[in-house]
């Protein structure tokens, strides 16, 4: 295995240089070591970065497959310690009218009808993935992750309400007490990777023991990976035997690095049950 190993390692290292192999066949690549890592229940931190990628800069696509209708990335620019991560779609930092796109803004911005809009998909769209992974929900557990402003989680917060009910309908555990961490400066205003990676320093994640063999961590908006990434590894501190995946609304992304810049590989039954939610939202609030 020491052998086998050291050869590839030594491969890889040669394909990550030769930019020949661009965003074509690496994704392949990323997705047998990944499969290794998860059989030999390690990390392989050769699969964290495609060509391009090994300093955060935006030169290439982050590969996702479709699972369960969820799009599927097995590696993010930042990915240490997590197993996988699922996004509904992109949020397109450079085509913000884009119909998926301002939802998620909108839901970012603690829009309360676009909450609901959003909950209902993951009501429906979550279940749907757990079934498809087929792992034991009575050994599965859920938490949501932490906004830069809090120290624990505030359970009032969106993820928070929709990552519970989503573990009620699966009859999976729920855990909002499992992770903490300092109180740091809100990532998304800070443009420079470098400063984004100072800045979660600050935050010092940590976790609790919990009982459960595979962990889905539930976040708003995906960008480089890097506060799943932190989550992942404090997780994994304290239950190193167990699997993070990271659950998320959308992946950011620029147009140029997109290969779907308007969303089309979203189910249309999924277009479908955010509008209700937030017509249920109009009905229940509605003035008058």
């Amino acid at each position: 295995m020491a052998l086998s190993y050291g050869l590839s390692w030594w491969t890889i290292q040669r394909l990550r240089s030769d930019r020949q192999w661009g965003n074509h066949a690496w994704p392949a690549l990323a997705d047998v070591f990944q499969l290794l890592g998860s059989e030999l229940n390690c990390f392989l931190p050769f699969t964290t970065f495609p060509p391009g990628r090994e300093t955060g800069e935006e030169m290439g696509v982050i590969h996702y497959n479709m699972v369960a209708g969820w799009m599927g990335f097995p590696y993010l620019s930042i990915s240490t310690g997590l197993t996988y991560s699922y996004t509904i779609g992109y949020k397109l930092k450079d085509k913000t009218g884009e119909h998926w796109t301002a939802r998620f803004i909108r839901f970012k911005d603690k829009n309360n009808k676009a909450e609901w809009g959003g909950a209902t998909v993951f009501y429906e769209a979550v279940p749907a993935l757990i079934k498809h992974l087929g792992v034991d929900p009575k050994r599965t557990t859920f938490v949501p992750a932490l906004s830069s402003s809090e120290k624990t989680a505030d359970a009032n917060r969106a993820m928070c309400w929709i990552a519970k009910t989503c573990a009620e309908i699966c009859g999976v555990q729920y855990r909002d007490n499992a992770l903490s961490k300092q109180v740091h400066q809100k990532i998304h205003t800070i443009f420079s990777g470098d400063g984004r990676t100072a800045e979660l320093d600050k935050a010092q994640y940590q976790s609790a023991k919990i009982d459960a063999d595979h962990v889905f961590v539930f976040d708003d908006i995906i960008t480089r990976g890097d506060t799943l990434s932190r989550i992942a590894q404090a997780v994994l501190a304290a239950n190193p035997k167990c699997k993070v995946y990271g659950v998320a609304f959308a992946k950011a992304e620029s147009v140029g690095y997109c290969p779907n810049p308007d969303n089309d590989q979203v189910p249309a039954r999924w277009d479908d049950l955010w509008k209700k939610g937030e017509q249920e939202h109009d009905a229940k609030f509605k003035k008058g």
